[in-house]
């Protein structure tokens, strides 16, 4: 594959625009599966955030 054809990919798989979150429920095994991965994700990423305040 070219650079032309992968341009043309890439163009063709642009968001149209602003799209509305879905809703799901979170009730149930799988919603606090999704729960906990997401809280995890915030620990991991502002942790040295986190421990700052901590030691305040």
């Amino acid at each position: 594959m070219d650079k032309s054809e992968i341009s043309k990919v890439v163009q063709l798989s642009k968001r149209p625009g602003k799209l509305a979150p879905a809703s799901m429920s979170l009730s149930g095994p799988a919603g606090k599966r999704v729960v906990v991965s997401a809280a995890k994700r915030v620990i991991k990423t502002h942790s040295d955030v986190i421990k700052a305040l901590a030691k305040r």
